[in-house]
């Protein structure tokens, strides 16, 4: 069970909240002993409050890096939607975070969108 906050923010959302070189930092650290630890951090987490994910976070942020950092941690940009379904990719667009947008993983994920989605 990952620890959450009492809107279901984990770790991850925080440390994604902005590109800075101090979260990008944390960001790491959590990543790094994840993996080392086998311990589980949930990078596909979804919050309470809309389903958001740390890639959705990251993307409404405006924080590349941090997106590039999950995906290269597994995190999904294909089934991470929130409770709009919503997925990365459209959290970045409606923010108008355009280099968040340009990120190749998450434009990818756009072809995996069903046919109702609100945003296709």
């Amino acid at each position: 069970m990952p620890v959450v906050d009492a809107s279901g923010h984990g770790p991850l959302h925080f440390a994604c909240a902005k590109d800075t070189s101090q979260n990008l930092e944390v960001l790491n650290c959590l990543l790094c002993w994840q993996k080392e630890e086998r311990a589980a951090l949930y990078v596909d987490l979804a919050d309470k409050v809309k389903g958001s994910t740390p890639l959705h976070t990251a993307a409404a942020a405006g924080a590349p890096e941090c997106l590039r950092m999950l995906l290269g941690a597994s995190a999904s940009p294909f089934h991470a939607r929130h409770i709009d379904g919503f997925t990365a990719l459209h959290a970045a667009a409606a923010a108008g975070q355009h280099a968040c947008c340009r990120c190749g993983k998450l434009f990818s994920a756009l072809r995996g969108l069903s046919s109702n989605s609100p945003m296709t």
